[in-house]
């Protein structure tokens, strides 16, 4: 119950409910060992069947949306056979991308915003993978944006392939990930703000510290950025940063 709370928090519950099939294991064993009566014996294990049967049917009849398609996919294996990494080398890619490159093409992989000037130095030589063609069109996830000191090592028809020259454009600290929300204000109360979130559209709950002189001053239909953390056991969010932000709905 716990881990399937959806309280819980959003950056927690979906990593906790995929393990939850563990727990839940672990706990028929315990009980069914505990309680050998059969009136406890048949609904449980016909609530089993049916979950079963239901975990059966999700696999096979709806089946999660791919990350790229099978011609794709058929280039990055090619990729691998063309010895374009050395042992020591790494790839800087979109996520789902970077896991995937990891096995198909038998090289590291690292996240962009802890790239930095140190990371660089630790590799032999560090690439940008972007995908040009053939990507799922609803997947999240940005490709890896370029700088001056890139050189194009190869090209294809669904990707582009660059080595990284020089650490001289990269942060000399990991950057911070977003974790917040863009939307419009709707109501102001003393400690907090209820904003209409611009991707999903659902109300976001924010905390904030009023005295903050660095916060904007609020005003209700105001287009705002807020970073800070989620608070477990909630849909709120305790505010770190909070800025005024002019886009539109389609613009995000």
């Amino acid at each position: 119950i716990f881990i399937s709370n959806p309280m819980l928090g959003l950056e927690w519950a979906s990593r906790l409910f995929m393990m939850a099939y563990i727990p839940v294991t672990l706990l028929y064993i315990i009980l069914f060992s505990i309680n050998r009566k059969l009136w406890f014996k048949v609904p449980a294990i016909g609530i089993f069947c049916v979950l079963l049967c239901m975990s059966i049917g999700t696999s096979v009849f709806n089946k999660s949306a791919m990350t790229m398609d099978n011609d794709s996919f058929k280039e990055l294996q090619e990729m691998s056979s063309k010895d374009l990494f050395l042992k020591n080398d790494i790839v800087v890619a979109r996520q789902s991308l970077r896991i995937l490159s990891n096995w198909a093409l038998n090289v590291k992989g690292i996240d962009r915003y802890l790239l930095t000037q140190n990371e660089y130095n630790k590799f032999s030589n560090v690439y940008l993978l972007n995908q040009l063609k053939g990507r799922n069109p609803y997947e999240r996830g940005n490709e890896p944006t370029l700088g001056d000191s890139v050189l194009l090592v190869y090209k294809g028809i669904h990707f582009e392939l660059f080595k990284l020259t020089s650490n001289i454009q990269l942060p000399t600290l990991p950057e911070k990930i977003f974790k917040g929300v863009r939307g419009t204000i709707q109501k102001i109360e003393e400690d907090r703000l209820i904003i209409v979130d611009m991707k999903s559209n659902k109300t976001r709950t924010i905390i904030y510290n009023s005295k903050n002189n660095n916060f904007p001053n609020f005003g209700v239909g105001m287009k705002v950025e807020v970073n800070g953390e989620w608070i477990p056991f909630s849909m709120n969010i305790k505010a770190g940063t909070i800025k005024e932000i002019n886009v539109n709905k389609t613009d995000y």
